[in-house]
C-alpha cells in the first residue's frame, strides 16, 4: 500500500504539472479569441510531452522501451483528447456553460482515466 501511495503522489505531481500546463495554455489561447475546441487542442498539445516523460520516468519508473510504451501512450493520449472534446462539447455547447467550466471538468476527470490506463496498460511492468 505504501508503494501505491507513493505512486499516486508522483502521479499527482506529474499530473499537476501537465494539468497546469493544459489549463494555462488553453485558457490563454481562449482569452485571445481562439475558439473553445482550438484552445482545447493548444492545451492538450502543450501538456502531452510533460505527461509522457514525467509518467514514464517519475511516476511509473518504467523500464520498457519507448517503442512499446510510446504507441500505447499515444493511443491513450488520443483517446483522452477525444474525451476532452466530448466534455467541452457537453459543457459548452449542450449545457451552455463557459469554457472555464469545461476546462475545470477536463482537469478533474482526465487524470483519473489517465492513471488507470497508464498503470494497468501503458507503463505496466514488462
Amino acid at each position: 500500500m505504501k508503494g501505491l501511495l507513493a505512486e499516486w503522489f508522483r502521479f499527482g505531481m506529474v499530473g499537476a504539472a501537465a494539468t497546469l500546463t493544459y489549463l494555462l495554455a488553453s485558457l490563454a489561447a481562449n482569452s485571445v479569441g481562439v475558439g473553445a475546441y482550438w484552445a482545447n487542442l493548444v492545451g492538450y498539445v502543450s501538456s502531452v510531452a510533460i505527461s509522457y516523460f514525467g509518467h514514464a520516468h517519475i511516476t511509473f519508473r518504467s523500464t520498457q522501451a519507448h517503442r512499446v510504451q510510446g504507441p500505447r501512450f499515444i493511443l491513450v493520449s488520443l483517446s483522452t483528447y477525444a474525451l476532452t472534446n466530448l466534455i467541452v462539447f457537453f459543457v459548452v455547447d449542450v449545457f451552455n456553460y463557459s469554457f472555464v467550466a469545461a476546462s475545470v471538468a477536463v482537469a478533474c476527470s482526465i487524470p483519473v482515466v489517465t492513471w488507470l490506463l497508464s498503470r494497468f496498460w501503458v507503463f505496466r511492468p514488462a
